[in-house]
């Protein structure tokens, strides 16, 4: 699935993943492809991109989500 994370500073990753973890209000939201579209608030905590064996984590303070056909965009507000 295609990822998009974009902060206050520029992109942070944009590329294809094959899960997906972020933060959302009501606890942790684990995406994988074909995931059913979705827009959500995130919360503070940690945006977790899976490609392959390789994890990056990225820590956000706030921010928003939104699935659709297999395309995640994540706009966030990071940490100071």
């Amino acid at each position: 699935m295609q990822v998009s994370l974009a902060s206050q500073n520029g992109v942070l990753f944009s590329g294809n993943a094959d899960f997906v973890v972020v933060p959302q209000y009501n606890g942790p939201l684990g995406i994988l492809p074909n995931h059913e579209p979705l827009l959500t608030t995130l919360k503070q905590g940690e945006v977790r991109i899976v490609v392959g064996e390789t994890e990056q984590k990225f820590g956000i303070s706030s921010g928003f989500l939104s699935i659709y056909r297999n395309e995640i965009e994540v706009a966030v507000d990071v940490p100071h």
